[in-house]
C-alpha cells in the first residue's frame, strides 16, 4: 500500500481511513516542500526552502531554513537549525 512506509514506522493506519499529512496546527513556510510520502506532526514549524521527503517529523518540532530531510524519523520536540 502507499502508506506501508508509515505503518513500518509505527504510525497507525486503517485501510480506507484518511491520514492528515500536514495538520492545520503545523506551520509550513512558502517555498518549502513536504512530499506526499511524508507526514508532519502537530504544531511543527518548517522554515523556508526546506524539504521533507519519505520522512516522519514529530510534533512540536522546529526545522530551520534550507534543511533537507529524507528517509528519516524525527522524534517530537526536535530543533534542527538553519543549514
Amino acid at each position: 500500500t502507499s502508506f506501508s512506509f508509515f505503518v513500518s514506522l509505527g504510525v497507525g493506519y486503517k485501510a480506507g481511513a484518511s491520514i492528515t499529512r500536514v495538520p492545520s496546527s503545523a506551520e509550513v513556510a512558502p517555498r518549502t516542500q513536504v512530499g506526499n510520502d511524508s507526514i508532519i506532526g502537530e504544531y511543527t514549524k518548517i522554515d523556508e526552502r526546506s524539504s521533507v521527503k519519505k520522512s516522519c517529523v514529530g510534533a512540536h518540532c522546529v526545522i530551520g531554513k534550507n534543511v533537507k530531510i529524507a528517509n528519516s524519523v524525527i522524534m517530537d520536540h526536535v530543533v534542527i537549525g538553519d543549514k
